[in-house]
């Protein structure tokens, strides 16, 4: 990763600027996937809580 790219406000980071970043907000894939991972976990939970409710309702 020789050369930065920059699309809109979003600019890839070398791993030294990385390792030297003093304030802003860094967002890393780790970070994104995380976040997925949890909405899809959320989104289980909610619908096996949902089909429990509906069967007890029949």
């Amino acid at each position: 990763m020789n050369e930065l790219s920059t699309v809109g406000n979003f600019e890839e980071l070398s791993e030294d600027e990385y390792l030297n970043v003093d304030g802003g907000l860094v967002i890393t894939g780790t970070a994104v996937a995380a976040g997925v991972g949890c909405l899809a976990g959320g989104v289980t939970v909610g619908y096996a809580i949902g089909t429990v409710i509906e069967s007890v309702m029949e």
